[in-house]
């Protein structure tokens, strides 16, 4: 061969390898435009729709103990954390005048007690020596005379002595219901008045309240049953709904949520914060995708669903609630595989697939 055919071959050759080569950079450029996107697939079946919202423990009945008399408190015999019973002198405050008084009332009455008595047992002889007729009858008309004098006096002492004995009983602070001492402002010595506060008590008895915002709380309805989880803590307590405020607070726009639980643990403690997740209604067969996965255009919701690497622009229409899932109640046949984050892709723009990572998490 010619060294002018070699030449000829050799030139050839290279030319061929750089339109390979160029259609295989044309090629890869080509592909690497092409968008890679995470897809999930669309789920079906039976869902929960759960209103989730926080909580704290509270007693169902809290109940605010004052002084009724002003004066300096002398004894304070309850403390944070005490348990307490309904009547039981929780606190004095100082009253030695009305104790004084009340003192002298009730030796008053004692003594005019024992001189009726010695007044009736004069009076008993008397009657003895009239049958007798060692006496006039005048003399047992005087002692019948005298015992209902004592007897009256008597009982105006004794009468006298409850007001006093009410008076000073105001001065002595007592439990009004069984529960525990949430909270003791006050220290023994300080000087108080009708509103100063000496003692939060809550009953035993527990509740949880919680705030649902105004926007979906009216489809919270007392008998609901709910979930709730302790801040910090793995275990899981079943709850129910007893009442929703019919009244929406105006600062917060939510509307107060009762709930029992039987729960007893450690962690039930006055103050604490709970998770809470009302069940509100359960769907058969309902479709679901992730909330990420629809997006509001135009005023109408879509999702984009791969088909062929291609993608289809699907309109829907969704059940708008708080959630990481969505419910959709048109537009999906619960088949399809949408992308998990569509951005701004287009009617037919050819994608690349990957598998997203799934939503945990109640509707």
């Amino acid at each position: 061969m010619s060294v002018t055919a070699r030449s000829h071959i050799s030139l050839v050759f290279w030319l061929v390898m750089t339109v390979i080569a160029a259609t295989a950079i044309l090629y890869w450029g080509h592909v690497s435009r092409i968008p890679t996107v995470p897809v999930v697939g669309v789920e079906r079946g039976d869902i929960e729709r759960v209103l989730s919202v926080v909580g704290r423990i509270a007693p169902k009945q809290a109940v605010n103990v004052r002084a009724e008399q002003p004066g300096q408190v002398v004894e304070l015999l309850k403390d944070e954390s005490d348990g307490v019973t309904a009547g039981e002198i929780i606190a004095r405050v100082a009253a030695e005048e009305e104790i004084a008084t009340l003192s002298a009332s009730r030796a008053e009455s004692a003594a005019l007690a024992a001189e009726l008595q010695r007044a009736q047992n004069q009076l008993s002889r008397t009657r003895e020596l009239r049958e007798k007729g060692f006496v006039s009858t005048q003399t047992l008309d005087d002692g019948l005379a005298e015992v209902n004098a004592l007897q009256a006096r008597l009982n105006a002492a004794e009468a006298a002595e409850r007001q006093l004995a009410v008076r000073a009983e105001k001065f002595v602070i007592r439990a009004p219901i069984d529960g525990l001492v949430l909270a003791r402002p006050v220290d023994p010595g300080q000087v108080v008045s009708t509103d100063t506060s000496l003692f939060d008590i809550g009953s035993i008895a527990l509740e949880i309240e919680a705030e649902a915002d105004e926007y979906y709380a009216d489809v919270v309805q007392p008998g609901q049953r709910a979930k709730i989880r302790a801040a910090g803590a793995a275990e899981v307590f079943d709850a129910t709904v007893t009442e929703i405020s019919p009244q929406v607070d105006p600062t917060t726009g939510g509307r107060l949520v009762r709930l029992d639980t039987e729960a007893v643990a450690a962690s039930l403690l006055p103050g604490r914060t709970f998770y809470v997740s009302i069940v509100v209604e359960q769907l058969a067969d309902a479709i679901s995708v992730p909330r990420n996965a629809v997006r509001l255009l135009g005023g109408q919701y879509q999702v984009l669903a791969v088909v062929d690497n291609r993608v289809q622009i699907l309109p829907v229409e969704v059940l708008d609630w708080p959630g990481q899932k969505v419910i959709v109640t048109r537009g999906l046949k619960g088949t399809e595989v949408v992308i998990a984050t569509p951005t701004r892709l287009l009617q037919g723009e050819r994608v690349r697939t990957q598998v997203a990572q799934p939503v945990n998490g109640g509707m």
